[in-house]
């Protein structure tokens, strides 16, 4: 009789070839194994159940202007001109919001703010993102992450405004701005 030994992590298991034990039978309860472990699989992901996720539509070929606000003369930036660049139409429930977006202010050097807001409840910002761009030739990417609990359905939007003298002509541009909100389940 041919004895075969493999290690599995810290136990071992041995095949024994033979009549009634052949290779034949050790595919058969293998395949019983990976038929018991896809049902398990199966139940795991029916009981997880799908996510619902919603994402704006944005043309990424697009530049959208983002308005010029003078910090100087408007050091709250909670009272900055700002630019809706995505929005979603949200049931009521809770949610992982996501927002990012490509900015190039072409004027100079400035600081870009950006939130998430609902139209239920828009003074209340559901999270913020500060950046800078240090260099007008090349984009600084801002990126916002939230969560928000909806009481009802709501409209979730991601703003954008840019510090920088509103008298001069050049402006500051967003690229491929996007907008994902994952709602939470319970289980």
């Amino acid at each position: 009789m041919l004895t075969i030994v493999t290690v599995l992590g810290s136990g071992s298991r041995a095949w024994a070839q033979g009549p009634g034990n052949g290779v034949a039978a050790q595919i058969a309860a293998l395949q019983a194994q990976v038929s018991t472990l896809s049902s398990q699989v199966t139940a795991l992901q029916n009981a997880i159940g799908a996510a619902n996720v919603w994402q704006n539509a944005s043309d990424d070929s697009a530049s959208v202007v983002v308005p010029k606000n003078d910090a100087a003369v408007s050091p709250d930036i909670s009272t900055w001109n700002v630019v809706t660049l995505g929005s979603l139409s949200l049931p009521a429930g809770s949610y992982l919001l996501e927002a990012k977006s490509s900015i190039q202010n072409t004027e100079r050097e400035s600081l870009i703010f950006c939130k998430l807001v609902r139209a239920g409840d828009p003074t209340t910002e559901i999270d913020v993102s500060f950046d800078y761009t240090a260099n007008t030739s090349v984009p600084t990417i801002v990126k916002v992450l939230g969560v928000a609990t909806l009481p009802s359905a709501d409209t979730v939007s991601f703003q954008c405004a840019a510090g920088g003298d509103p008298s001069d002509p050049r402006n500051a541009y967003s690229f491929g701005a996007k907008l994902v909100a994952i709602q939470a389940s319970l289980q």
